[in-house]
């Protein structure tokens, strides 16, 4: 989270809280508005962090490091769903 906010982040949060406020999204609660606000609105660092994720996934694509979603999907459901008991 971050520390001090900026006067031009205040007021990009103050537009996006009176857009939420006066749409479908009214019922949200000013914590939840700020994290999606913030998930929204990456800072700089954030930003360069996403970058060297993505950058990181596509040279592992281009060398081949992948699987197929179903395997991942299917050693996860292995991992952390108990077998049902019959």
């Amino acid at each position: 989270m971050m520390s001090i906010m900026t006067k031009s982040q205040l007021d990009s949060f103050y537009q996006f809280a009176t857009e939420k406020l006066s749409g479908s999204d009214s019922g949200m609660s000013w914590s939840e508005m700020f994290d999606l606000w913030q998930l929204e609105n990456p800072t700089p660092e954030e930003q360069s962090e996403i970058l060297d994720a993505l950058d990181e996934s596509f040279d592992d694509i281009r060398s081949g490091r992948t699987r197929l979603a179903d395997q991942s999907l299917q050693e996860l459901r292995a991992r952390h769903v108990e077998p049902s008991h019959s």
